[in-house]
């Protein structure tokens, strides 16, 4: 399913000059890119993985994604649209775009799943063009990254129609500090926790080719 790991080419490293100008052609598609580029609340950070094994690359990930959304939960108490884009490499072989994909979707999955009542939105953008045809005709990136944003009323409620108690919570721009729901702490088995989502994104990628 996945490249084995070898030694990191050092001309993979994410270049944010170049990022910057793939934010810019993402604008079109995105209606809250560009205030959040004009007002600086955009912060894009590079990630390297070269942790031994997989997992211990999708809990760095996850972790990185977790303090983002921390960041970004308690900012909507003072109204603050943030966001946060963690590009990240790895220690893979070739391209390891297979390996960049389930790291991906397994810490966004896993993120989503703990955040998804705190107003917080997780977006997965692969470096990959297949993986990255799934969103229509986006520009493709040039990293794979994890994006961590401020949720916003209505757009946002599209993509959670199917969660009536997340609707009510980001209708709701600015959420006071005895509104606001007491934030997730790190799971206490980080590992345990990883492995879950994995199995579970295995099962479904399972059940996706039948």
């Amino acid at each position: 399913m996945f490249h084995s790991p070898a030694h990191r080419d050092p001309s993979k490293r994410p270049d944010l000059a170049e990022f910057q100008t793939y934010l810019s052609s993402m604008v079109r598609h995105c209606p809250h890119l560009a205030p959040a580029l004009k007002a600086e609340n955009v912060v894009n950070t590079v990630l390297e993985l070269n942790q031994a094994d997989f997992i211990e690359q999708a809990e760095r990930l996850f972790y990185e994604g977790f303090r983002a959304a921390h960041e970004i939960a308690l900012s909507r108490v003072f109204s603050t649209r943030l966001c946060r884009n963690i590009l990240f490499w790895t220690n893979t072989a070739g391209d390891g775009v297979d390996w960049e994909n389930a790291l991906l979707s397994i810490a966004h999955e896993a993120l989503r799943s703990i955040f998804i009542t705190h107003g917080v939105m997780f977006g997965k953008f692969w470096r990959d063009p297949l993986a990255a045809g799934r969103g229509g005709n986006l520009p493709i990136p040039p990293a794979s990254f994890l994006s961590v944003r401020t949720a916003i009323y209505p757009s946002d409620t599209r993509f959670i129609d199917h969660l009536p108690d997340f609707q009510n919570l980001i209708v709701r721009q600015s959420v006071t500090e005895l509104d606001r729901p007491p934030l997730p702490e790190l799971p206490p088995n980080l590992r345990e926790f990883m492995q879950s989502h994995i199995a579970a994104s295995v099962v479904a990628w399972r059940a996706s080719l039948s």
